[in-house]
């Protein structure tokens, strides 16, 4: 009995690994079905799904395959059924077998057509969906969210890449999508976006532009879809005469076998393309590449051409100072020399790269493209450090409400009176004034000075009666660091306490040392030393702690505050002008 339990077990194990191994996937010569025929685009269309597939599945050697079985033994073939599918997987040792045929048109557009055969009698599971992950995640439109601010939610795609109002995005994560989002506002390099669920985004999240549906999912063991991507993007897209979207855009569950593509651009003549699917029952799956540039007569002999692909996808192409498109970019006719290649994309690094063409042949060009965080905006200074007063002030509307440890309840409050702030710490109150402000600098860049003026009848941070007040000259200016925006303050005055005057001068700093992190330092004669930090938990809400010592004895800080909309005084201002 317990050996018949370890050999059940040693199944089980094994049909797990196999499960979450990669499948083989053998691709087979693709026909050319150009008028005229066109060899040069055989290499182009079985890379570009070499390229594609790689990214989740494991790809059988070109030439192993055409040793073991050609085109034309293919076709000879017939019908593939079941028990065929199942030999050729045996012969190939492959789990899916690619067929498929390729059409090159003018103006160096290109349709490749594939289907993908399992070779298994069962279903392998979510084949389906992995393969067209594997090409959503290479030609669909993607990109970042580059800013979140009381101004609304932002994308670096724009109009340029053909963004449009009302498009749809997926927020990915993990390769998995979390969450639908609409374009609401589109600019040339950027668009505005809404979630439509309930989704927590943040700052350098991906999106990714959201597949069409053609007609809901038949019940049909054959999967039909489309994916165009042309050059330039932004073209309209009609399929039988019915306008579907935008490119570039993943069309799926397509009932018909046979379609008519149309994509048109005002500028641009229109293309046009007849697609057939395969019969087979199984994924079918179109890739249409088609450049709709104007372009001059190539003059001298064709002699190679270059494939560019990049990771993420959708990012623009130049030869030299000239664009070419979009990747996943095949650029051909090029004679034998040295090229300069750059490749770029909003909110990454560009790469240039030098390509020697020599001969008639492909080069390949894969990269990698650096995210980089957008520059870390000034977030608005607090008005004060830990303890010390900061010469910020609330902007007009705004109020601040707080809970702090030890002085309990904390209100400021931004006066109707042009630069002057109002305040009520535990039993005191306070008011600052400012009294310099440079119309010629921006918000990080001015120096600061303000008056502060302080009276209260219990000191909380004691926990005893005191009456004090005091009066205080405060000054602020900015520091250049790398990791964000900074600021030194330095302040002296005079603090009356029961009978006596006392000299009182402090300082601090405050550093944004990530995106929403500020280290904060502070020294004063009279209430000693803390360092903490603040940060937000919402765009409205934020969190301070700190640690230190006050007459010699440890102090601890900490505190929650809720901040107001203010009113947007710059637009206001820039409607009058």
């Amino acid at each position: 009995m317990t050996t018949k339990r370890l050999i059940l077990a040693l199944v089980l194990w094994l049909c797990l690994i196999s499960n979450g191994q990669a499948k083989n996937v053998a691709i087979l010569e693709f026909e050319d079905f150009s008028s005229p025929l066109n060899p040069a685009g055989f290499q182009i269309s079985q890379d570009l799904i070499r390229y594609t597939l790689s990214k989740e599945f494991k790809i059988i050697d070109q030439e192993v395959v055409k040793k073991v079985f050609d085109l034309a033994a293919f076709k000879k073939m017939g019908i593939i059924t079941k028990d065929k599918a199942y030999s050729l997987g045996k012969l190939l040792d492959a789990d899916i077998i690619v067929v498929g045929n390729y059409q090159v048109f003018k103006k160096d557009s290109l349709l490749i057509n594939t289907s993908f055969i399992n070779t298994h009698y069962e279903d392998i599971p979510d084949m389906d969906k992995q393969i067209l992950g594997c090409f959503e995640g290479v030609f669909s439109l993607e990109g970042r969210v580059k800013e979140i601010s009381k101004k609304g939610i932002f994308i670096d795609l724009g109009a340029s890449v053909g963004l449009k109002l009302g498009d749809d995005f997926s927020l990915i994560r993990n390769n998995n999508p979390m969450g639908t989002l609409k374009v609401v506002k589109v600019d040339k390099e950027s668009a505005e976006i809404l979630p439509t669920t309930e989704i927590k985004i943040n700052v350098g999240d991906k999106v990714r532009k959201f597949p069409q549906e053609v007609s809901p999912q038949i019940e049909s063991k054959t999967t039909r879809h489309l994916i165009v991507s042309p050059t330039p993007p932004g073209q309209e897209i009609d399929i039988d005469g019915h306008s579907i979207g935008n490119s570039p855009l993943v069309i799926k569950n397509i009932q018909n076998k046979e379609i008519t593509l149309r994509l048109s651009k005002s500028g641009y003549k229109p293309e046009f393309a007849n697609i057939s699917f395969y019969d087979y029952p199984m994924l079918n799956l179109s890739l249409a590449l088609f450049k709709s540039a104007e372009e001059e007569e190539v003059k001298h002999i064709v002699m190679g051409s270059v494939l560019v692909t990049s990771v993420p996808s959708s990012a623009y192409v130049y030869l030299g100072k000239t664009l070419k498109g979009m990747t996943p970019l095949f650029i051909p006719n090029l004679p034998g020399g040295v090229y300069r290649i750059s490749i770029g994309k909003p909110g990454y690094e560009t790469v240039e790269q030098s390509v020697i063409v020599e001969g008639v042949g492909q080069k390949k060009l894969d990269v990698k493209l650096k995210y980089v965080l957008p520059a870390l905006p000034p977030k608005e200074p607090p008005s004060e450090l830990l303890t010390v007063q900061t010469p910020h002030l609330l902007k007009k509307g705004e109020i601040d409400i707080g809970l702090k440890y030890p002085e309990g309840f904390i209100l400021r409050l931004a006066s109707p009176i042009e630069n002057l702030e109002m305040r009520i710490v535990g039993l005191g109150i306070g008011a600052k004034h400012s009294l310099y402000k440079n119309e010629h600098a921006s918000q990080e860049e001015a120096p600061k000075l303000a008056l502060d003026f302080y009276y209260q009848t219990y000191d909380m941070r004691k926990g005893e009666k005191e009456k004090s007040s005091g009066i205080s000259i405060l000054m602020g200016a900015p520091v250049k660091l790398p990791t964000g925006h900074s600021e030194y303050y330095l302040g002296t005055g005079l603090l009356k306490r029961d009978s006596h005057n006392e000299l009182r001068y402090f300082g601090g700093v405050m550093s944004q040392l990530t995106r929403d992190l500020f280290l904060l330092l502070e020294y004063d004669k009279i209430d000693g030393y803390g360092v903490g930090v603040r940060f937000p938990l919402t765009p409205q809400f934020e969190f301070l702690t700190g640690i230190g010592k006050e007459n010699g004895d440890f102090r601890y800080d900490i505190g929650i505050f809720f901040r107001g909309e203010a009113e947007k005084e710059k637009e206001t201002k820039k409607g009058r002008e």
